[in-house]
């Protein structure tokens, strides 16, 4: 495991596309979001929701959404700030949760019209949108 970190769950919570492209594309050209949420975190562990979409940039829309929910258990307590540091740094531990994302992002766009679309089974750490989870307060 990487640094402090001592285990992770990862479980898949969505996946979704949208096929329904009704004006005709020879050649396409794909945008990649890559957003990390940072969920709740406690003494020694902490959760991210990761999601990946995938976009055509021709008609600007939603192709395939892939959403998993992710546990870290850690040695010590983390802030905020240091898990946006170490997501920014580059996190080995969430590849395994990013190949699984490539994975489902291939298995349902492989009925779109265009055929199976891979992607890079990890993260740009300089592309990475990371945001932290505010609950509402009334």
């Amino acid at each position: 495991m990487d640094g402090n970190f001592t285990g992770m769950n990862a479980t898949l919570i969505k996946a979704q596309f949208n096929f329904n492209v009704t004006k005709k594309i020879s050649q396409i050209s794909v945008d990649q979001v890559d957003e990390i949420v940072i969920g709740k975190i406690q003494e020694h562990h902490f959760g991210l929701v990761i999601t990946r979409r995938l976009s055509i940039s021709q008609i600007d829309q939603v192709l395939a959404e892939a959403v998993f929910n992710v546990r870290i258990d850690t040695d010590n307590t983390e802030t905020s700030s240091s898990i946006t540091q170490k997501i920014k740094d580059g996190m080995p531990i969430l590849g395994n949760v990013f190949s699984r994302i490539s994975l489902v992002i291939s298995q349902i766009t492989s009925q779109s019209p265009y055929g199976p679309i891979i992607t890079v089974p990890s993260y740009d750490k300089n592309k990475v949108v990371v945001r932290v989870f505010q609950e509402e307060t009334e």
